[in-house]
């Protein structure tokens, strides 16, 4: 991907939600922009279309910092319902 990867609460309805979030990360060419956020808990549970993730916000940002700079990470913000991640990153 050169340019921008915009993924926004989609890998938690993949099968494989890590999986899915590791190839959009190896798709990016350097210099290229990650614009990601996503809910990584269903704190109530989750129903069919949706997959939990992580429960530890640090496992999310492993994967971007092994190949990208992040330059904002938002907030780990926790609703009633979930937790959610995200961060604009840079590609190295």
């Amino acid at each position: 991907v050169n340019g921008a990867l915009v993924s926004r609460n989609c890998i938690d309805h993949a099968d494989e939600p890590l999986a899915l979030f590791q190839a959009q990360l190896n798709a990016l060419r350097p210099d290229a922009w990650l614009l990601h956020w996503s809910d990584i808990q269903h704190l109530d549970g989750v129903d069919e279309g949706h997959r939990q993730i992580t429960t530890d916000p640090d496992t999310m940002r492993s994967f971007v910092i092994a190949r990208c700079e992040i330059l904002k990470e938002v907030s780990v913000r926790k609703h009633p319902q979930k937790m959610d991640w995200g961060c604009i990153a840079r590609r190295r």
